[in-house]
């Protein structure tokens, strides 16, 4: 097993099924003091338009009540761009083809982050196909590393 990464980018799906699917809190409280412990440290990010993304009542008042995960900066926009030329340019997929292009999908700013910090991304999402990737193969194409939640747990050594 692979060290523990210095952090995570989480996205919105992986948001999602921890708060309103598979972890909820009043069932798996330890879980979310670590994941808490995570974001007090840095190590744990949401970036803005991910959070967005997040509509239910519980996963807005997480992250309320941890403001800390929220980042987003200008930088990051910039990367992101990159990333979606790059996925259309190297990867010969058509604008059309995929959601990449979108301005409200926050797909390319949670690789951006991630592959500016060095952190892994931690998603739900599957590979997608050629024609329409998804972010574990976006992030195999960027050489940013793509966790789904029980591998995140594996690496950060936790067990319920």
């Amino acid at each position: 097993m692979a060290d523990r990464l210095a952090g995570y980018s989480l996205d919105s799906s992986s948001l999602i099924d921890l708060v309103d699917r598979h972890y909820v809190r009043a069932v798996f409280p330890a879980l979310w003091e670590r994941m808490e412990a995570l974001v007090a440290e840095g190590r744990l990010v949401v970036v803005d338009q991910a959070a967005l993304e997040c509509k239910s009542d519980a996963a807005r008042a997480w992250l309320e009540d941890n403001p800390k995960a929220i980042q987003g900066a200008l930088e990051v926009w910039e990367r992101a761009r990159r990333i979606v030329e790059s996925v259309e340019k190297d990867h010969g997929v058509a604008p059309v083809e995929t959601r990449w292009k979108g301005a409200k999908d926050a797909d390319p700013l949670v690789i951006a982050l991630a592959e500016e910090r060095g952190f892994a991304v931690v998603t739900s999402e599957n590979k997608g196909s050629v024609d329409h990737p998804k972010i574990p193969t976006v992030c195999e194409w960027q050489g940013v590393e793509c966790l789904n939640l029980v591998e995140f747990f594996e690496r950060e050594r936790w067990s319920f």
